[in-house]
């Protein structure tokens, strides 16, 4: 099944499948065409005696790998001597020797540089060229290896050994050791991660103690906002109290009640202060308690204690316009006292709380910084002795190199090079092929995470695994008709009635056949109507009284289709209240079969069929007729199927491979089973010839029986 699955899908992709594979051969052949072919030529240069060679010890103890030893130990001690092959010495050398055969880019000595390499393998230093004329690359490797070894030996010839560099050595290699001993010793007690972690925790502590802090003052200074505004609101009502005495609009009793009252007011803002605030007038402030400042004493309980005279009413009053006022400036100072705190770090470095842990923190970060500076420095010193000790041991290995000989010779050009005949990059046809398998590959990778990623209906399993609904039959791609009549009348023998057949069989093998249908499809064009027509053709073949009804009042067609007249039909019968069905029916060629047309609709014709005069059409046409056939608009889109399933026994819904998606469909069958609508199944059409194999089989995967033939298409036999 699943092998299956994944044929289908490379052929029904094989088109792109092919492209991607010619794009990545045509990038790849543009490429290649583009890229110069370059050949590799090598000399080889031997050392003809050695007295010695130096074992260097592993570069640092503490690495998982030895970072030195990387090379073969027939290879040690010539990788300084290879060192010397990309030389301008030897350059102007080669230059001069070649002069008059070098390729017209080169024209310096340099140039030549461009071309060189060394290696040193199997105790061998070889001379490697790349270019891209072959004969050229032999002819440079094989010039450049002889001036090579004239060059070296020229620069050690006659020199014997003077100095004996091995206390030097054994002193950088101690000296070396120790420092490795010393940071290997700090490593052991370094307390860096200890430090790191209580850092941590203190300065998730100061972030939690400045949170607290910041909501604390972010209280204060919402308590202050409201006490500034109560206090503002009895100052207003204040100095429209002192406006209506100057008028002589209020009486002095009123006056004198709105005084007392604006007073309590006033009381009741105070005691709500915690702090003690010296105001203007208060000769109690010394003391430490609280006054209102007012020249009138005003007790609740003794009205006759308010002063009631206009001039001491006066009085009063604007003693306490001037209190208010007061107070209201030193509101919105300690408001601003408070957000100038919250903003800066006065509030910060003035708790102690706060001193300690930055203290502790300043000081957790200096000594790790410390440590990290100690380990940089054990680190550096520890490099810097390893490399002094590497340039001695290497000068010691030079000098031995060049000693124990006779005339003079330390190397010998001793394999010449030959010319390439196979270019280092692969030629342009196997560029090609690799290209080509590239594009494939990202082609079938683009296919299959397309259809991972793709939730539209496809294939029969899609419907059977996925929606987990039965496919009642799989009708070919190919001619449906002339666009007069159904395929079945004009070829019955066609691909698409043999489809419609296999549906017509699911459909009486049911265990309980549905003697109403409703056929619909998710979206316009999937072939609902096509299918609906020559079912309906089909069973009036096989003896059934048929009744198509066209209550597809969006699109009609099965007037066009059987060649009737569009003024009788449904519509009309909508309007007469479902009276005299007979007489809007109209026979078809087919014997048994009669076709209720839409009719004349115009754009409110589809709310007729919501009315429960279209559910006695359904009835009676039941009673009238063997099979009734509802052709409806697309479930997607408008309401009428939904609206018309819950008068038939079963739907059908027709589904277009590559169109309708798993979420339409299951919320239409959600909406089906919310009203106890019956789905039967589906019905594949229009499926491509490349799964016209599963097209040949039913719905229980067995070989369907033999389809009507032809000449009993026209009387009407039972098959």
């Amino acid at each position: 099944m699943l092998l299956r699955e994944i044929l289908l899908i490379v052929w029904r992709w094989v088109w792109l499948l092919v492209l991607g594979a010619i794009v990545g051969g045509l990038i790849a052949y543009g490429r290649a065409a583009r890229s110069p072919l370059l050949y590799e030529a090598d000399a080889g240069v031997v050392l003809v005696r050695r007295s010695t060679e130096v074992k260097l010890e592993p570069r640092f103890e503490t690495s998982i790998t030895d970072e030195l030893n990387t090379t073969d130990r027939t290879n040690s001690g010539l990788i300084t001597l290879a060192s010397l092959v990309t030389n301008e010495a030897i350059a102007r050398a080669v230059f001069r020797d070649l002069q008059g055969s070098l390729p017209a880019r080169v024209e310096t000595p340099q140039d030549l540089l461009r071309f060189i390499s060394s290696e040193v393998r199997n105790g061998i230093i070889r001379v490697k060229v790349r270019a891209d004329n072959p004969q050229f690359a032999a002819d440079l490797a094989n010039a450049w290896a002889e001036q090579y070894a004239r060059y070296v030996n020229r620069l050690y010839a006659g020199q014997t050994l003077t100095t004996d560099l091995t206390p030097q050595v054994e002193e950088a290699q101690q000296r070396y050791q120790e420092a490795q001993a010393a940071l290997v010793a700090f490593l052991k007690d370094d307390p860096t991660a200890t430090l790191q972690s209580r850092l941590q925790e203190r300065q998730a502590t100061l972030q939690r103690l400045l949170q607290l802090r910041a909501e604390e003052q972010a209280g204060n200074l919402q308590r202050l906002y409201e006490r500034r505004q109560r206090a503002q609101n009895v100052l207003g009502d204040a100095l429209v109290l002192r406006d209506l005495l100057n008028a002589s609009q209020s009486s002095a009793a009123d006056a004198a009640n709105a005084l007392a009252l604006l007073s309590l007011q006033f009381n009741a803002i105070e005691s709500g202060v915690s702090e003690t605030v010296n105001l203007p007038g208060d000769e109690k402030a010394g003391s430490g308690e609280r006054g209102t400042a007012l020249q009138f004493n005003f007790n609740p309980r003794l009205l006759s204690d308010v002063a009631v005279s206009a001039e001491a009413l006066r009085a009063d009053l604007d003693n306490l316009i001037a209190v208010l006022q007061k107070r209201v400036a030193d509101y919105d100072t300690q408001i601003a006292d408070l957000t100038r705190a919250a903003v800066s770090s006065e509030t910060s470095t003035l708790d102690p709380e706060l001193q300690v842990l930055f203290a502790e923190i300043a000081s957790l970060q200096a000594q790790i910084a410390e440590l990290k500076s100690r380990r940089e420095q054990l680190e550096n010193e520890r490099n810097r002795l390893w490399e002094s000790y590497n340039l001695v041991a290497n000068a010691s290995q030079e000098l031995l190199l060049t000693t124990s000989t006779s005339d003079g010779t330390v190397l010998r050009f001793a394999i010449p090079a030959t010319v390439p005949r196979r270019p280092l990059q692969p030629p342009p046809t196997q560029a090609i092929v690799v290209g080509a398998f590239l594009g494939l590959i990202a082609a079938t990778v683009f296919v299959f995470a397309f259809e991972l990623t793709d939730n539209r209906v496809r294939t029969r399993e899609d419907v059977e695994t996925v929606l987990e609904l039965p496919v009642l039959g799989v009708v070919p791609k190919g001619e449906t008709g002339d666009g007069t009549r159904p395929i079945a009348l004009t070829r019955p023998q066609a691909p698409v009635a043999e489809g419609v057949r296999f549906l017509r069989t699911a459909l009486e093998a049911a265990p309980a056949p549905a003697r109403s249908l409703h056929i619909t499809s998710m979206n316009e064009g999937e072939g609902k109507t096509t299918v609906a027509a020559n079912l309906a053709v089909l069973s009036a073949a096989a003896g059934l009284s048929v009744i198509l009804i066209d209550a597809n009042f969006r699109h009609p067609q099965l007037h066009t289709l059987f060649g009737l007249s569009e003024q009788r039909g449904l519509m009309p019968l909508l309007m007469a209240n479902g009276t005299n069905l007979e007489a809007n029916l109209q026979a078809t060629a087919v014997p048994g079969l009669r076709v209720l047309a839409a009719g004349a609709v115009d754009g409110m014709a589809p709310d007729w069929l919501a009315r429960p005069v279209m559910r006695d059409i359904v009835a009676a046409a039941t009673a009238m007729a063997d099979l009734v056939i509802l052709d409806t608009a697309a479930a997607r889109d408008f309401t009428e199927p939904l609206a018309l399933a819950g008068l038939v026994e079963g739907v059908v819904l027709v589904i277009q491979p590559g169109k309708a998606t798993v979420p339409e469909i299951e919320h239409f069958r959600q909406a089906l089973a919310a009203i106890q609508a019956r789905l039967l199944g589906v019905v594949l059409n229009r499926v491509p010839a490349g799964r016209r194999l599963r097209a040949a089989r039913s719905a229980n995967g067995q070989k369907t029986l033999t389809p009507v033939p032809a000449e009993r298409l026209a009387t009407g036999a039972k098959s």
